[in-house]
């Protein structure tokens, strides 16, 4: 289990991780990553990676990656996608991809990546509503986003994409 920076009154940069859920070690008090809340991580190609952010009033997109916690890299200091917070990663299909978040206003945009530092926006356009603090996951081969918050609508709808058709469909409205 990881814990990555994050916001308790402060913005931290910091990494945590345990075994057990109960016994908890810190590889670095200070990654050098910005402080920051509000970003997204994954694990892909046996890295763990760090996604965009928040720090202070700057929305960020940067990206980056470590093999032990203590060592990090930047992949890319601006990814192609815009600064943004409150966004969703998760890996499928072979590649790393980053679905909508908040770079001044709710996106619904989806960026995927096969090495984290080059980004290309998906062909399939999202239907799903701009929203931010929403969850994405992988679930039976296929890639699902689930709620979210659009600044002043709580979602509680839940879309599936399936790489084979190349399209969302809206699994549950409510």
């Amino acid at each position: 289990l990881w814990v990555l920076g994050g916001w308790d009154g402060t913005p931290r940069n910091d990494a945590w991780c345990s075994e057990d859920g109960l016994s908890w070690t810190s590889p670095t008090s200070n990654a050098p990553w910005s402080e920051r809340f509000g970003h997204a991580a994954a694990v892909f190609d046996n890295k763990l990676w760090v996604f965009g952010g928040r720090q202070g009033s700057q929305l960020l997109n940067d990206v980056w990656w470590t093999q032990d916690g203590e060592t990090w890299r930047c992949a890319v200091e601006h990814a192609a996608w815009s600064g943004r917070a409150h966004h969703a990663a998760a890996v499928f299909d072979g590649k790393l991809w980053v679905l909508g978040g908040n770079d001044g206003t709710p996106r619904n945009d989806v960026w995927q990546s096969e090495d984290g530092v080059h980004w290309r926006k998906s062909a399939a356009l999202s239907p799903w509503a701009s929203r931010e603090k929403h969850q994405a996951l992988v679930f039976e081969d296929d890639l699902w986003v689930l709620g979210g918050w659009d600044g002043s609508v709580y979602y509680n709808d839940v879309w599936r994409f399936e790489s084979d058709d190349d399209e969302w469909t809206c699994a549950v409205a409510n």
